[in-house]
C-alpha cells in the first residue's frame, strides 16, 4: 500500500513515554498497580462556581461559533488580569487571542513567527513540543543545554553565547516544566539586557504555571521587569494548571496586535473559536474575587505535595526541591551507573515493571541523566510511590 504521509510526518518522533503508558496499561490489566508520577494534569476539582458558569451558559443557550480570537469579554478579562495581577497595563483586548489550550497558542506563534532558515533558541531542559512546534514552521530549534548548577536556567552568558546571525526566537517558560525553576527579577533583568541589544529576536514567554510558585519565590514574567520588550515579546497563559481546566482546553496569548491578527488568521483556518461554554467559564475563573483565595489553598496544597515527595527522594537520588510548578527533576545518573542500564529511558522502564512506578525520563525534555516526576496527586499516593521507589533502590531490584 502506498504512503501517504508526507516526510515532516514520518519524521515526527513518537514518544517513550507513551510506550511506558501503555505498559503501565499493561501491568493494570494484570491487576498491578502502577502510582503515575508522569503526568502534568491536577487531580483537584474545578472550582464550583466556575462550573456554575458553564452549566448557566448551556442554559443561556451558549451553542454558538465564537469569533476566532475569543469571546471580547474574554478578551476583556485576560486584560484586566494582566493590570491587577501582573501590573501590565496598556493592553487591549485586540492583543489578546483565546486557543484551545495554551498549546494551541504556541503552535500558532510558530507558524507565524518562523520559517525555513530560522534558527530558534530552545533551552533545554524543556517542555517536549517546543523544539518539534518550531521544527513544524520550517525553522531549526537551536538547544542550548542549561546545567542543574545553573538552576536549570538560561544565563544572560549562555544567551549571548547562542545567539546566531539567524537567530529569530528564544523560548522562555518560568515556572518551567519539567524542572520547576523560576526566573528571578534579576535574572529577567539580565536576560533583558543582552535581548534589548538583538531586536530581531521575538520572546515567547510560557507563563501557564504562574500561579504554582512557592515562597519566598514570587512569579514575575519578562516584561514586568523590561516592558522596552513590549513590542516583540508573547505572553502565553492559560486555566489547565491553575484551575485544573485541562480538558476545557482555553488557553491565551498576549502580544503585538499585528501578531495576534496573524495567529487569528492562521487559526481561522484550523479551529476556529475555542469552546464557548468553556470560555464563559474561564471569564468567570478570571472575574471571580473568590478565586485569588482558591489559587492560595491550590499552592498550600502543592507545596505539602511537593516536600512529601522531594523528601521522599532524597534518601535515594540528588533533587532540589523546585521553586514553582508541580513536578520534580531528579538526578537519576548515579543509579543509572548502580544499575548498569544505558539511558534513563531504561532505568524509566526498569522502574515502572519493578517498582510500578512511573515518571518521564529527561532524555524527553533534552537533558538526560534525570526523571521528571509529578506530584499533582494525592498526598497518600506520594507516600506510597517514595516507598516503593526507596525499598527497589534498597533491595538492588533494578540491577
Amino acid at each position: 500500500m502506498t504512503d501517504f504521509l508526507n516526510h515532516f510526518a514520518q519524521c515526527i518522533p513518537s514518544s517513550p513515554t507513551l510506550a511506558m503508558s501503555e505498559q503501565a496499561n499493561q501491568l493494570a490489566k494484570q491487576g498491578i498497580e502502577v502510582i503515575n508520577l508522569s503526568v502534568g494534569e491536577p487531580d483537584l476539582p474545578v472550582p464550583e462556581w466556575v462550573r456554575k458558569a458553564a452549566t448557566d451558559a448551556i442554559v443561556r443557550g451558549e451553542h454558538v461559533y465564537t469569533p476566532i480570537a475569543g469571546l471580547p469579554e474574554l478578551r476583556q478579562a485576560v486584560v484586566d488580569k494582566l493590570a491587577r495581577e501582573n501590573h501590565l497595563s496598556g493592553y487591549q483586548p485586540s492583543q489578546v487571542i483565546v486557543g484551545n489550550g495554551a498549546k494551541q497558542v504556541l503552535f500558532n506563534a510558530c507558524m507565524v513567527l518562523f520559517q525555513k532558515g530560522d534558527e530558534v533558541m530552545v533551552p533545554a531542559p524543556y517542555w517536549v513540543s517546543y523544539p518539534t512546534m518550531v521544527e513544524m514552521s520550517g525553522a531549526t530549534p537551536v538547544i542550548v543545554a542549561c546545567p542543574e548548577n545553573d538552576g536549570f536556567k538560561l544565563s544572560a552568558e549562555r544567551l549571548r553565547a547562542n545567539i546566531g546571525p539567524k537567530t529569530r526566537g528564544v523560548f522562555l517558560n518560568s515556572p518551567s516544566n519539567p524542572t520547576g525553576a523560576v526566573y528571578t527579577p534579576e535574572e529577567w533583568s539580565d536576560l533583558a539586557d543582552v535581548l534589548l541589544d538583538h531586536p530581531e529576536i521575538f520572546i515567547i514567554c510560557d507563563d501557564i504555571y504562574e500561579h504554582l510558585v512557592y515562597a519566598p519565590h514570587r512569579f514575575t514574567t519578562l516584561l514586568q521587569i523590561n516592558p522596552a520588550l513590549k513590542e516583540r515579546t508573547l505572553m502565553v497563559n492559560g486555566l489547565s494548571k491553575s484551575f485544573s481546566m485541562t480538558g476545557w482546553r482555553v488557553g491565551y496569548g498576549v502580544g503585538p496586535a499585528a501578531i495576534i491578527s496573524g495567529m487569528t488568521r492562521l487559526q481561522s483556518h484550523s479551529t476556529s473559536g475555542a469552546s464557548c461554554i468553556a470560555q464563559w467559564a474561564a471569564i468567570q475563573a478570571l472575574n471571580d474575587p473568590q478565586s485569588q483565595g482558591f489559587l492560595q489553598q491550590r499552592i498550600d496544597i502543592f507545596e505539602k505535595r511537593r516536600d512529601i515527595l522531594v523528601q521522599g527522594l532524597q534518601d535515594i537520588m540528588p533533587v532540589q526541591s523546585p521553586a514553582g510548578a508541580f513536578y520534580v527533576y531528579a538526578n537519576v545518573s548515579d543509579l543509572m551507573k548502580q544499575s548498569g542500564v544505558q539511558s534513563d529511558l531504561d532505568l524509566g522502564q526498569a522502574m515502572l515493571k519493578q517498582a510500578h512506578v512511573s515518571g518521564v525520563p529527561g532524555t524527553e525534555f533534552g537533558l538526560a541523566g534525570y526523571m521528571r516526576f509529578s506530584y499533582a496527586t494525592s498526598e497518600d499516593r506520594l507516600y506510597r510511590a517514595t516507598e516503593r521507589l526507596q525499598n527497589w533502590v534498597r533491595s538492588a531490584s533494578y540491577e
